[in-house]
């Protein structure tokens, strides 16, 4: 998908609202309510706190944005709607990866979490995804 159309701060909050869930209310790192901020590779959300410790981890793992003051392509909104906390937490779970608590390159730039990213980025591509070996997926980022 092209980036398209770059939507002004208060057209993309409308288009937050009209997509979010109930799991993207609470923050994805933390248990703070109502987050402003999120990871578009991700497509996951979070509070103030927890955003300057994604963006400590850099653009290449996490590209943080304000959901409420920044202006969103139509591509980093689709990474927002394919994504959200509750599909982030159901794939930490299933690759044995804690979801909530440190905020690390070692959690966010693990296989894991490599994987994950690449499987929303085909979707919002449109291409197909094919996930490697679970056993290439150790949450600690060395092979097994």
């Amino acid at each position: 998908m092209k980036k398209g159309r770059t939507l002004p701060p208060e057209e993309a909050k409308r288009e937050f609202a009209s997509f979010m869930d109930a799991a993207d209310k609470t923050c994805a790192d933390c248990t703070t309510s109502n987050p402003q901020w999120c990871s578009v590779p991700f497509g996951i959300y979070f509070c103030l706190e927890c955003s300057g410790r994604h963006r400590s981890l850099g653009v290449h793992i996490s590209f943080v944005r304000s959901i409420s003051m920044d202006s969103f392509n139509e591509r980093q909104l689709a990474f927002m709607r394919c994504g959200g906390n509750r599909r982030w937490r159901e794939w930490c779970a299933t690759y044995g990866m804690a979801d909530k608590g440190a905020i690390t390159a070692n959690k966010y730039d693990s296989p894991v979490a490599r994987a994950y990213k690449e499987k929303l980025r085909c979707e919002v591509d449109g291409e197909p995804y094919t996930p490697p070996p679970k056993s290439q997926l150790n949450p600690s980022g060395s092979a097994t």
